[in-house]
């Protein structure tokens, strides 16, 4: 059997008709394989009306690719035929990388894809291919699919921002087929736009070619008040600490749900799109077109992306079959962690993956296989089980699947996922398990929780107490905190209020650990028809698109947390102070030093943490303003003076505090420890000498009434008690 490969349309881009270079697809190779039984390509728009599959309000796209087979007599072959296209918007930024149409995610098959027999009738154009946008019923195209015709659907990703017309690019057309009259075939002809280009195939390494293909009508989706989730997050959290997501299916792409996750998300997580149950479903079967779509998309428009692309219960029938052996399990595993790390490792949009997920019931017992295929089960510990001294015993496949992520994936974040919400017996042995992984050399950088909730979460005792241990004790151990997946269920009798209250919660929980290391929430589904819990109405957006109350609840909390704090300093005299200005995490430690210039010394620190340390080091636990004191080399002198004047230091200095220092506009206030007991006698000079002041106390606390003739300065306090003297500054403003 000959089997003949025909790339039509893989360009290596250049300028046509005024189009810019596209260079993110550079790397496209010319055309290859044989062109003995090719005559001429031609292209051509179809003029056929095809309003009533253009119901969705973005924009709609009717192009036509005709594959027409001309023969010498009546033949019988095999064929499979398929093509990749991108859109571009008007400025030649890439909006995103369609999926050929051999992809198993289009909701119009046609008979073609992965191959038919068929007969072709000489002189009739056989094989013909019409693709639009079009709304999610797509019925009115399941009448057209024949032997001589065939539609199908692609959705095409917003454009640009501003953008109202584009072009589309066409490339890798993949006709294959094979039989033993295929002899007959006299040639093929390709048709795209109507004209014929009387164009060689054997010169279609020059080709790159391109039109205007759409024409924006306008959103008219409902935006939400105030500023987007991903503005404010540019905006407040710039410590590479906090990132705030969604989630939604590569099968919504086109539709309210990506206009939405585009607008409010700089960081996505692609549903199942990265799954072991889509990529490599089963053996020799492999389907990267909805991944690299994801890819192209998020770099299109500015996102990182968490691949929910674990070893988990969602595993492909194939691999919940009762007859699968452990050997064959580990090597789809094997095979499917191994390219997908290769495939996206180093891709600049890429920044987590999660390597397994659901690996502990909430009962804290392994989840494992069940019978059937249709069942939620976990196939992969068929593989077999660790033995470890502490009788963890935890399935190989975690293990594998980790030392797999380790080695080809340096580039990519490593993440534990887990479900549930606060068990104990399960977080205590996915702990136990993510130490053992850690403790055999391997990478794993954080942990996360799918936090499929109801709106009586909060009911749960101690419920926000343990998520907060929970992301203390990830930090501790040098780990992230991911809420991988957040959505509410709102139950009988409550309302879209409560659902807020248990986002906004759960929000504000986790942001506010942000000061101890890194932590990431992401809300599951983006509209309440997305997935298939709908009926719980769990999103923060409505079947139509419009921010429900859960949607202001996390605007609020990312609006008005306060996770930094602000330092300022200035200088009275003359000296400096290192260059330590700025905004911090709350807790932050930071280190002032203060350098006197030639004939000055440092004196002391006023402001929110006064006191005459230096270098002095502080936890910024709020915002903080402090002044550096400089005097002069002589008045320097003079202090020391006046201190020996008024007599030695006594080993009490640190048992007194005197507040507030400096004081403005109140009385002086002298604290004694409890250890010193009797008369106490208080005097204040100048820093001249001259008594200002005195008086004599029984009882605590010491007040000494400010006097407005005092001048603003330094002062000194000789307190007495006990046969000891204790000399103190103060600053007077």
């Amino acid at each position: 059997m000959i089997i003949r490969t025909l790339y039509l349309l893989a360009f290596y881009l250049i300028s046509f008709s005024g189009f810019a270079q596209n260079t993110m697809y550079a790397d496209w190779t010319s055309i290859s394989g044989s062109s003995s039984n090719i005559r001429e390509a031609s292209f051509h728009q179809n003029e056929e009306d095809i309003s009533k599959f253009s119901d969705y309000p973005d924009f709609s796209v009717d192009k036509e690719v005709k594959v027409s087979f001309f023969v010498k007599s009546e033949i019988t072959i095999d064929l499979k035929v398929s093509f990749q296209m991108v859109g571009l918007d008007a400025d030649d930024q890439s909006i995103t990388k369609y999926p050929n149409l051999n992809g198993d995610d289009l909701a119009t098959d046609h008979p073609y894809k992965n191959g038919s027999s068929c007969t072709v009738i000489p002189g009739e154009d056989w094989v013909e291919v019409s693709f639009a946008n079009n709304a999610n019923d797509i019925s009115a195209f399941q009448s057209l699919k024949s032997i001589s015709e065939w539609k199908t659907r692609i959705v095409f990703g917003a454009p640009a921002s501003g953008s109202t017309e584009g072009k589309i690019w066409f490339r890798d057309l993949d006709v294959q087929w094979a039989g033993s009259s295929a002899n007959e075939l006299e040639s093929i002809s390709y048709e795209l736009d109507g004209e014929d280009w009387d164009h060689k195939i054997d010169d279609a390494d020059d080709w790159a070619f391109g039109y205007e293909y759409f024409e924006e009508q306008g959103s008219t989706l409902e935006i939400p008040t105030g500023r987007r989730l991903r503005e404010i997050a540019a905006d407040r959290f710039v410590y590479d600490r906090i990132y705030i997501g969604g989630a939604t299916h590569g099968k919504l792409f086109g539709t309210a749900s990506l206009e939405i996750l585009n607008r409010e998300f700089s960081y996505i997580t692609p549903a199942n799109d990265y799954k072991q149950s889509y990529i490599h479903p089963e053996p020799d079967k492999w389907r990267w077109e909805v991944s690299d779509q994801w890819a192209d998309s998020a770099a299109l428009n500015g996102q990182v992306i968490r691949m929910h692309s674990p070893i988990s219960p969602q595993a492909s029938k194939w691999a919940k079959d009762d007859s699968r052996t452990a050997a064959e399990l580990e090597t789809n595993m094997t095979e499917y962690m191994t390219e997908l790390c290769k495939h996206f490792n180093g891709h600049p949009n890429i920044k987590w993956m999660d390597v397994v997920n659901e690996t502990v019931e909430r009962d804290g017992n392994w989840f494992g296989p069940k019978e059937g295929v249709d069942l939620w089960e976990n196939p992969w510990p068929l593989i077999g089980y660790d033995e470890t001294e502490d009788g963890l015993n935890p399935p190989s496949y975690i293990r594998m699947a980790f030392e797999i992520a380790s080695e080809h994936a340096p580039d990519i974040k490593l993440i534990y996922n887990q479900h549930g919400d606060m068990e104990d017996p399960m977080w205590e042995k996915t702990k136990a398990t993510v130490l053992y992984l850690k403790s055999l050399g391997l990478r794993v950088d954080g942990i996360g929780w799918q936090a499929h909730l109801e709106t009586d979460f909060l009911d749960i005792p101690d419920v926000i107490s343990k998520l907060e241990d929970l992301i203390d004790w990830a930090h501790a151990n040098d780990l992230e905190f991911h809420v991988t997946e957040n959505d509410v269920d709102i139950e009988d009798g409550d309302g879209n209020e409560n659902q807020a209250e248990v986002f906004a919660t759960v929000v504000e929980a986790v942001l506010s650990k942000a000061p101890s290391g890194v932590v990431t929430w992401n809300a599951w589904m983006v509209r309440d028809s997305d997935g298939q819990g709908a009926a719980g109405l769990p999103a923060m957006f409505d079947a139509e698109g419009t921010a429900k109350p859960a949607y202001y609840a996390v605007q609020q909390v990312l609006e008005e947390i306060v996770i930094d704090a602000t330092l300022t300093t200035s200088v009275i005299g003359e000296g400096s102070i290192n260059e330590v200005d700025g905004t911090y995490l709350l807790n932050s430690e930071i280190t002032l030093t203060a350098t006197p210039a030639d004939g000055y010394v440092f004196s002391h620190w006023e402001g929110t943490a006064p006191g005459e340390e230096n270098p002095k080091t502080i936890s910024l636990t709020e915002n903080y303003h402090l002044t550096s004191h400089f005097i002069t080399e002589e008045e320097a002198q003079e202090e020391e003076e006046i201190e020996i004047i008024l007599g030695e230091i006594s080993n009490q200095k640190e048992e007194i505090k005197i507040y507030p220092n400096p004081v403005s506009n109140s009385d002086i206030k002298i604290q004694l420890s409890e250890k010193i007991s009797g008369t106490v006698t208080v005097a204040l000079y100048n820093m001249e000498g001259h008594h200002l002041y005195s008086n004599t106390y029984s009882s605590q606390p010491l007040e000494i009434p400010l006097d407005s003739s005092w001048a603003q300065g330094v002062y000194l306090l000789r307190i007495g008690f006990e046969n000891q003297l204790v000399n103190k500054k103060i600053v007077i403003e």
